[in-house]
């Protein structure tokens, strides 16, 4: 089918060969992974937006 160009047995196949990467990494100098925690900065825009929706 995706030989045939069934867009969605396309996308299939590629999902399958060429899986999605689920993480991204930050290399650093050495080239070892930099982890970066967010957590405080997204805790504090929710809060923010909450705020904004009138705590909806």
């Amino acid at each position: 089918m995706a030989a045939g160009g069934n867009v969605q047995a396309i996308r299939l196949v590629l999902d399958r060969e060429w899986p999605a990467q689920n993480r991204h990494e930050i290399a650093g100098g050495g080239g070892e992974a930099i982890n970066l925690r967010w957590e405080n900065e997204i805790q504090q825009a929710s809060e923010q937006l909450r705020e904004i929706l009138g705590g909806r």
